[in-house]
Formats: C-alpha cells, structure tokens, sequence
C-alpha cells in the first residue's frame, strides 16, 4: 500500500488510485522495453545469420 501524506488534500481513495496507477506503470515500463528489446535484439541476429 502507497505511503499516504498527511497534509494531502485529495480524497484518499483517488489517491490511492493515482499512486496505484503511477506504481504499475514503473513496474511495466521496463518489462515492456525488456521485451521490445528482445524482439529486437532476435530479429537483428536472424537478419545478419540469413
């Protein structure tokens, strides 16, 4: 669960939702560009072995 900040003035439940939000998409920009890598990485080998 986020931290939450005392002197924040939003309601708690939009807070949650943002820092929710905010979380995954840290946790999936480096999977995803792991993954774009990979693909890229593996295409180029194919290109330069055919």
């Amino acid at each position: 669960m986020p931290w939450k900040d005392p002197n924040d003035l939003r309601p708690g439940s939009w807070a949650d939702f943002l820092d929710m939000t905010i979380g995954t998409y840290k946790i999936l920009l480096p999977v995803l560009f792991l993954l774009l890598g990979s693909i890229f990485l593996v295409m180029l080998l194919l290109y330069i072995i055919f």
